[in-house]
């Protein structure tokens, strides 16, 4: 394989707006380092079943000198099946051109891709498959190629029951230069859900920069909106959206549960969110997390009823791998990683 530094701006965020200069610009608010390739074939004889691609890798310091590189969703394989031999060279490869001292290379690998097992007793050591993911493993992506008819009427009577309830809501798309207020009303019901629902919340600073950055006003790959569901001028619920040409996703949700209230706004607002990727030219969108099937004690369990009523397709991923590239300061980054990642989602 031949791996060629390129610009953030020459990335291909088409399928996948995770691989993207937009996201580059939302992980450097986090302090993530961002680097873009151009992956391709150096010979015929190349048994890895991929075409040209970018790839965006984001690097964070994570302590003293060492870092950690990252890939979100990608690398694809024209087949679907990606290989530890693969992942491995491909690792060596990016940190041949990372200036940072990289301690260990992460994937979290695209939808629909599974790691081939043929070779597995041929896999370097330092090929590790997580017992957790940092991207979530299994979403429903409903299929816009159809008509808006038909995707309603994919619906689930539990959705298009909630819609109907909802008629007197209004729905606004937030425009952050000019509607500052009420991303900051918003912000107060996304704050009550994250306690209510015991997740930790954003910043405010992370979100809001994050819809500047998707904005219309600036020149971006990928678009950003947040939709916010509206009674007697107060907020009820809110949802965050993400959009390149052909994929939208479902990124940050929030709703008020109020006493006396016998419908969720929340189904509202994906059926408008769906209608707009949809007038956007995007062929799926994408619920962003649902736990595995029968799984009531995943961290996502809770949303199992909600996103699955949208009639989406279950799809799943073979989940996060790392490749180990110094093995002393990966060991001590593990079991940090570990205690932290229980603690959040326990």
């Amino acid at each position: 394989m031949l791996v060629k530094p390129i610009e953030l701006k020459n990335l291909n965020s088409t399928d996948n707006p995770f691989q993207s200069k937009f996201w580059a610009d939302v992980k450097d608010l986090n302090e993530w380092k961002s680097y873009g390739f151009l992956l391709t074939q150096d010979s015929e004889d190349d048994n890895e079943n991929f075409s040209e691609q970018s790839i965006l890798v984001l690097v964070k310091k994570i302590f003293g000198s060492y870092s950690l590189a990252y890939i979100p969703f990608s690398p694809i394989a024209e087949n679907r099946v990606l290989s530890h031999k693969f992942l491995n060279s491909l690792a060596e490869n990016f940190e041949l051109h990372i200036q940072e001292k990289v301690f260990a290379v992460r994937f979290d690998l695209p939808w629909n891709h599974v790691i081939s097992e043929k070779i597995i007793f041929e896999s370097p050591a330092k090929i590790k498959h997580l017992s957790y993911t940092i991207q979530p493993e299994h979403t429903s992506v409903v299929d816009l190629s159809r008509s808006l008819d038909e995707i309603y009427q994919s619906f689930r009577k539990r959705a298009r029951r909630n819609i109907k309830k909802c008629r007197k809501l209004t729905i606004k798309s937030v425009n952050m230069s000019e509607d500052t207020a009420l991303f900051d009303e918003w912000y107060i019901t996304y704050s009550t859900t994250a306690k209510r629902d015991g997740f930790q919340p954003r910043s405010a600073y992370y979100i809001r920069e994050l819809l500047k950055l998707g904005s219309g006003t600036n020149t971006s790959d990928v678009s950003a909106t947040l939709f916010i569901a509206v009674l007697n001028d107060e907020i009820k619920a809110g949802i965050i959206t993400i959009q390149s040409k052909n994929r939208s996703v479902f990124l940050i949700g929030s709703s008020l549960r109020e006493t006396g209230m016998d419908y969720s706004p929340s189904y509202l607002l994906q059926w408008y969110a769906i209608q707009n990727a949809k007038s956007l030219g995007c062929i799926a969108y994408d619920l962003f997390g649902v736990p595995p099937i029968g799984d009531e004690n995943h961290y996502l369990s809770g949303l199992h009823s909600f996103k699955n009523a949208f009639g989406g397709e279950y799809v799943s991923r073979a989940g996060t791998w790392d490749v180990s590239m110094k093995k002393l300061p990966y060991y001590f980054f593990s079991i940090i990683e570990k205690i932290r990642i229980k603690r959040a989602r326990s």
